[in-house]
C-alpha cells in the first residue's frame, strides 16, 4: 500500500454551534499520556463543560 493512501484529511466545513460536542471528540488529539480536546477557548450557549 501506497502510504498516501493511508493518509486522513479531518476537516469541518461549515461551523455549526449546535454540533460542537460532535466535533470536539472528532478533533481531540492525544499521545497514550496526555490528551487535549479540540474545543473552542470562548464559550457558546449550550456548551458541555468539562475537562
Amino acid at each position: 500500500m501506497n502510504p498516501s493512501e493511508r493518509t486522513w484529511i479531518v476537516q469541518e466545513k461549515f461551523f455549526q454551534p449546535q454540533q460542537l460536542h460532535y466535533y470536539e471528540t472528532i478533533f481531540t488529539i492525544g499521545n497514550g499520556y496526555l490528551g487535549t480536546r479540540g474545543t473552542f477557548e470562548e464559550s457558546f450557549p449550550n456548551e458541555r463543560a468539562s475537562t
